[in-house]
């Protein structure tokens, strides 16, 4: 199980004794912690918009693919067709 860190999460964190202590370095590493999570937050961002573009480019060179398979298809039935009506 995967617990979410988020700067709510990291704020409302105590130690043992129920009050922040700024002798066990905590304050700075909790600055760094918070600073890492938006780092990777603003990298997840870039990814997700990243796959996106993919997944639009994937779609339409699907549909292209798809267009000249048909039309590949449609000219190599005509040929047949040229073909067979002059064996007659």
């Amino acid at each position: 199980m995967f617990i979410r860190l988020t700067r709510e999460n990291l704020s409302n964190t105590n130690t043992k004794g129920g009050a922040m202590s700024d002798t066990n370095g905590w304050p700075e590493y909790k600055r760094q912690v918070l600073f890492q999570l938006d780092e990777l937050t603003a990298v997840a961002k870039e990814i997700k918009k990243e796959v996106d573009a993919l997944r639009q480019d994937v779609t339409i060179l699907k549909v292209k693919a798809g267009l000249y398979g048909a039309a590949a298809g449609i000219i190599v039935a005509v040929i047949s067709q040229i073909i067979l009506a002059g064996m007659k």
